[in-house]
């Protein structure tokens, strides 16, 4: 029963007591029955009046808000409940009697949840639960029951509104609460269709329990106990008593999951104080009202911020000038300009540069003194428009002596985007060389091109002596900018933020401090020069006579060549943005990074599952780093080494019940550095709780000048700092935190659109703002959207103008491409007829349509395995159900990221060395096809999973012919088995891959008889107990998933009995048109027969034989002469191929089925019927479990086709998600990693 109810029971128990005391019978009970109250809720349900409360609800709640909450740790109901209880002292009952207005403390204590909740999460869209009795009528009333209902009260709260403005918010919503309090929670959401979808209708729950308990039992007195046994899904404010009776009970009930005592009791504490102050002050704005105490608020503003450290006013270049005096023959620069070319082999020793100290110092003052005879001096700007390399840090170096401060163009940026930036600038001069020169506009200065004789020539005639202020145009200062970077604007226009010297000396000064880099030290310098992260990798090293070793211009996207590098250069410091390092983690020879001691991560959230990765995969020396550009680079930090244990549960930080307490999913970002203050605040600039949301604001040292010529812009978001010494401003950032009770900071999210995508800080106002200048379009909005790996995408949403049609995508795509860099060009745009709207007619982002990740083929289908192969691994790393021939794999959306994840897929499936810049050389299948026929073999232990063999390289390199192919080694998940059709070869499975949960591996087995001469197996039996020697070798515990086509089912299937006769568990057998043979339906297998089915399984026609001599010898010479999969192969693997196919057929055709204890999954194709007629009902016989046949409208070779894999592979997969193992909480179970295959 409800607390009503319990005091209509205590009622009459109290009745029946006094009676039986006195002797008298019992007084008749008023008491109704539950039946007549079904009675009339049915009546009620059928009349005009349900109808009109409907309707109200549903235009309350048409926009389906999304409520807020007091935790970051959302958890499932629990029925344990976490309970404080705090009676109010009799002198704070006395204040708040003299204070609020008789009969209105209903209201005032709604009104104060309210703006707590407003408070704390700056929602001014605040929607409380609020139980109501659920009783209507006298019958209800005086009925003892379960008809309370919790309902959704829905406030605007605002700052600027005084407490008494709240309250009569409040009052009005109550009362038409109360009008409409018969319509029922569960009738809300099913109308709403938030059941079984998560959505919550309200946040914390204020109850009023106005009834009495306490109960006098014939003149005794009675202490009510509540005994709750849940369920609790958030926090309850429960209040008890009135002001009338002098006694107020406040209880805070939360659900244990998602709160802790001391987030209750703070809470709580904080809530009763504020409560009193609106009160007794209810003409103040609510926003101004004093939420912390003074112990907290001095805390909070003062102490840990006190970060107070002597730094000397001085430039950078004066700082690296004297490091260039203590260390003049160390190596200051190593810069690998140009790697390995198509003609290079990868392993060619890099052409490589390297200056000392003296040098790099020498010539960049005769190149300074050549900028400053040009016209660069402090206060000017000098555009940079160079590669990474040793002229790029000689120039950025000459820049600063000359005075002036470099802006960066990367050469990646759109024509239209480097012009803006020229114009926006107004550089003194422009440094390139005749390379960089192509990539720049026709507009700005005339470029200096440090490659030209006559520049050389003039440079060289300059003193190697360091310049001085007499050299310079005026006076060098440290408040001079020292360099210009622009990001992302929300109006369309990007924003130069202009830095100064002193900035950046007080940041590598605090970083040095902390991280304590020596000479002995080599930094990884691959940022490119336009992020402020490279500002560090640039000149920290050269503070203290450490190496800088630069990475060549293409290699910052390339998780191989810059494991490679790291190896070979024995790099101590890198830098990473956490896309990035996920994609470093998984390139095998991250493993084999020994030196790497020091790796700072910034730019984007860091979970705690990465921080874990790293310290398994490289070992300790993780930083998480925080700061924008406008407060140079970084300004927190915060070491990761201890985020195993926030990713202990084995549940991906950031996922949803499973955060831990107080990380809201993400790692800490750590405390200011040196003179720097961090606020988090309020919209009123107040400062919020320990635990509390806030918008970071930064004061101090490292705060940028402003944005150049954006005087607006400057003052909107460098504001007075109203906490700091008279005249100090602080940075808005946008960034929305919270403290830990130690002090860290926490990233939560943004107060606005911006986004992180792989590092790149983007205003996606900028992007609508290029799509709506596009004639074809009316409307336009973009936001992110996460793929299946959790890695943020951008999508576009667009409707067409007016009497225009719908632009073609790619098109489009071009046109962005052509106005934005890389990173800001959506990978999906998806045409609307309208845009959806929230009923104030702003554009309902929550309701646009989920947009899949699909693609019109615009070229060939496959023709070969290897192209069959490649198509498959676009498409996996894509998430395309499609991927043609001649489709570029950028055009088709891939980004870096995901070209490093690509071409590391290659490396491992076919066991050659690929580069990464050879997919953005050939983004095409048909282009890395023709590649990989040339490509040499993978070194030992790199992208290769067989050692050992010798051959070619290419398609026929023992990689790709291994008895197990690692389709997909990464996951923890339980792996795919597949096993090969009737030439042994397992490539076609790769068209599975994207069907398949991306934390499972993908394993194919291959017949031993293709990489090295040995015989083939003679039965399929034999087949059966080696695959199942190499399954359990990569997997030893099982359970065993095992699949195949054709004959590779056949093969699966006494596989499956094979395990199974080991005592493994068998969890799925899927097969693919494969069927048992019947003996008596052959004649003896013919050469002719065997040649055709090798040549149709290659691509081939085979009416090439006809006619032909079908010896050996011949037969290579015929398939050679024809081109395609086969022609690069030996004549010896050829051979090795024809024998392996010729025993298989043979042995399938003598093989007898097992018995089989388990079920079957089957796929049946339907267009064509086997030679034999068989049905799925001929595994009936030997199938002890259940059956499952899918009918699949193809061809029985055409079975592995995408387009067919794409019907076969959503039912696959689900089946497989229906027979993993689950763990303790009903989760499928991510299992110990998988083993690497035998060597």
């Amino acid at each position: 029963m409800d607390a009503y109810a319990f005091s209509l029971f205590t009622a009459r128990t109290a009745e029946i007591y006094a009676a039986a005391l006195a002797g008298t019978d019992s007084p008749p009970t008023v008491l109704g029955s539950l039946p007549e109250v079904w009675a009339e809720e049915a009546a009620y349900r059928a009349s005009a009046r349900f109808v009109a409360d409907r309707e109200f609800w549903l235009a309350r709640f048409a926009d389906r808000p999304q409520p807020v909450s007091l935790t970051d740790r959302p958890a499932p109901a629990s029925h344990r409940v976490l309970r404080r209880r705090v009676d109010l002292s009799p002198a704070a009952v006395a204040r708040l009697r003299a204070s609020v207005a008789r009969g209105t403390w209903s209201t005032v204590v709604v009104a104060a949840v309210a703006v707590y909740l407003h408070r704390l999460t700056s929602a001014r869209d605040v929607v409380l639960g609020f139980p109501v009795t659920g009783r209507w009528g006298r019958l209800a009333k005086r009925t003892p029951g379960m008809m309370m209902t919790v309902l959704p009260l829905r406030l605007s709260v605002r700052p600027e509104l005084t407490f008494e403005e709240v309250t009569e918010e409040a009052s009005r919503a109550l009362r038409q609460l109360l009008r409409h309090q018969r319509y029922r929670l569960e009738d809300l959401r099913v109308d709403l269709h938030t059941l079984g979808d998560g959505h919550r209708l309200y946040g914390p729950s204020v109850n009023l329990m106005p009834f009495d308990y306490q109960q006098p039992m014939a003149g005794l007195s009675t202490v009510a106990h509540v005994l709750e046994s849940g369920p609790a899904d958030d926090l309850s404010i429960d209040v008890y008593g009135d002001l009338a009776s002098g006694q107020v009970r406040i209880d805070f009930t939360a659900n244990p999951a998602s709160y802790h005592l001391a987030e209750i009791t703070a809470h709580q504490d904080r809530f009763i104080r504020l409560l009193e102050t609106l009160c007794t002050r209810p003409d103040i704005p609510v926003g101004t009202a004093e939420l912390l105490d003074q112990a907290e608020r001095r805390t909070v503003l003062f102490d840990w911020n006190e970060t107070t450290h002597p730094v000397r006013r001085t430039v950078l270049t004066e700082l690296i000038e004297a490091q260039v005096a203590r260390t003049p023959d160390a190596i200051a620069l190593v810069a690998e300009e140009s790697g390995p070319t198509r003609a290079e082999p990868f392993c060619a020793e890099p052409i490589r540069a390297r200056l000392s100290y003296t040098e790099l110092n020498e010539r960049a003052n005769r190149l300074a003194r050549e900028l400053i005879d040009q016209g660069a001096g402090p206060g000017a700007v000098v555009a940079v428009a160079l590669p990474r390399s040793v002229d790029l840090v000689v120039t950025l170096l000459a820049v600063l002596k000359a005075g002036a401060a470099y802006l960066p163009l990367d050469s990646a940026y759109p024509l239209d985007r480097i012009a803006f930036l020229l114009d926006d600038a107004r550089p003194a001069l422009v440094v390139a060389d005749r390379r960089s020169m192509v990539d720049l506009p026709g507009t700005g200065p005339r470029p200096l091109l440090l490659d030209q004789p006559a520049v050389r020539a003039a440079v060289a005639r300059h003193p190697a002596n360091n310049p001085a202020d007499a050299r310079r145009r005026n006076p060098l200062h440290p408040d001079h900018p020292i360099y210009v970077l622009y990001t992302s604007g929300s109006t369309g226009r990007p924003k130069g933020v202009v830095v100064g010297h002193q900035a950046v000396v007080n940041h590598l000064l605090w970083l040095q401090d902390r991280f304590r880099l020596t000479a002995t030290d080599r930094v990884l310098v691959k940022t490119p020069a336009s992020f402020d992260v490279s500002v560090w990798e640039f000149f920290w090293p050269l503070l203290v006579g450490a190496t800088a070793v630069l990475a060549r211009p293409d290699g910052h996207h390339d998780p191989h060549y810059l494991a490679e590098l790291i190896q070979r250069q024995e790099i101590t410091t890198a830098g990473f943005v956490p896309s990035m390092l996920r994609e470093f983690l998984a390139e095998p020879g991250a493993a084999h990074c020994p030196s790497l001691r020091r790796t700072l991560c910034v730019g984007e959230p860091l979970t705690a599952d990465l921080a874990a990765r790293y310290v398994e995969v490289v070992g300790p020396g993780l930083h998480n780093m925080y700061g924008p550009t406008e407060a140079t680079v970084a300004v927190t930090a915060w070491a990761a080494d201890g985020a195993a244990s926030l990713a202990a549960d084995g549940v991906p930080a950031g996922t949803d019940g499973d955060a831990p307490a107080g990380t809201g999913g993400g790692v800490p970002v750590g405390r200011p550095g040196w003179n720097t203050r961090a606020y988090l605040l309020d919209p009123m600039l107040q400062p919020v709780p320990v635990g509390a949301v806030g918008e970071l604001h930064l004061a101090g040292a490292q705060l940028a000048h402003g944005y150049l010529r954006r005087p607006d812009l400057t003052a909107e978001r460098f504001v007075p700092d109203p906490f700091g010494p008279p005249g100090e401003r602080m940075y808005r950032t946008g960034d929305r935190m919270r403290q830990l009770p130690d002090g860290e900071l926490v990233f939560v999210g943004r107060t606005d659109d911006q986004v992180k995508i792989r590092g790149n800080r983007i205003e996606l106002g900028e992007i609508e703002s290029v799509l709506a200048r596009h004639p074809d379009i009316a409307q336009a909005v973009v936001v992110v959207r996460a793929d299946s790996n959790g890695e943020s995408r951008l999508v576009g949403y667009l409707t067409a103008a007016p009497g225009r049609s719908a632009p073609d995508p790619n098109a489009l795509r071009g046109y962005l491409a052509a106005h934005l860099p890389p990173p800001m060009v959506p990978a999906v745009l998806l045409m609307l007829p309208v845009l959806p709207s929230t009923p104030n007619g702003k554009v309902d982002r929550a309701a646009l349509p989920a947009a899949a990740l699909t693609t019109t083929v615009t070229g060939r289908a496959p023709r070969t395995r290897h192209e069959v192969v490649l198509c498959g691994l676009f498409a996996e790393a894509l998430e395309l159900p499609l991927v043609g021939v001649d489709d570029s794999f950028f055009e088709l959306g891939g980004h870096s990221l995901q070209a490093a994840r690509l071409a590391s897929r290659i490396r491992t499936v076919f066991g050659v060395e690929l580069d990464l810049r050879t997919v953005f050389e050939q983004p095409t299948v048909a282009g890395l096809a023709t590649h990989l026929a040339d490509a040499p073999i993978a070194p030992a232990g790199v992208g290769r999973r067989e050692s050992g063999a010798t051959g070619g390289g290419g398609v026929d390199s023992p990689g790709a012919l291994a008895k197990v192919l690692p389709l997909r080694a990464s996951g923890a998940g339980v792996p795919l088995f597949c096993l090969p059709p009737v030439t042994g070869l397992s490539w076609c499975y790769s068209v599975l891959l994207r069907h398949i949960d991306a934390d499972h591996p993908v394993y194919g087995l291959q017949s031993p008889g293709l990489a090295r001469p040995e015989p083939p197996a003679a039965t399929v039996e034999e087949m059966a107990a080696g695959y199942a020697d190499e399954i359990r070798a990569v997997y030893p515990d099982g359970p065993y998933h095992l699949l195949g086509w054709s004959l590779g089912g056949v093969i699966a299937y006494a596989t499956a009995t094979e395990l199974a006769r080991r005592g493994a568990e068998v969890g799925l057998l899927a097969l693919l048109d494969a069927y048992p043979s019947d003996p008596e339906l052959h004649s003896e297998e013919h050469r002719r027969v065997l040649l055709d089915v090798v040549l149709s399984d290659f691509g081939y026609d085979p009416s090439l034989l006809d006619g032909e001599s079908l010896d050996d010898e011949r037969v290579v010479q015929i398939i050679r002469r024809a081109g395609g999969a086969l022609t690069d192969w030996s004549a010896e693997r050829i051979a090795a191929l024809l024998k392996v196919t010729g025993k298989n057929l043979a042995a399938g055709r003598r093989y007898r089925p097992e018995a089989f204890d388990g079920d079957l999954l089957f796929f049946a194709a339907t267009v064509s019927q086997p030679i034999n007629l068989q049905t799925v009902d001929t595994w009936r016989p030997f199938v002890r479990g259940d059956i499952e046949n899918h009918e699949i409208a193809c061809r029985h070779e055409h079975m592995m086709r995408p387009e067919v894999a794409a019907q076969v592979g959503p039912a696959l997969a689900s089946r497989r998600r229906d027979r993993l193992p689950v763990d303790r909480r009903g989760h499928p179970a991510l299992l110990a990693r998988v083993a690497s295959p035998r060597r």
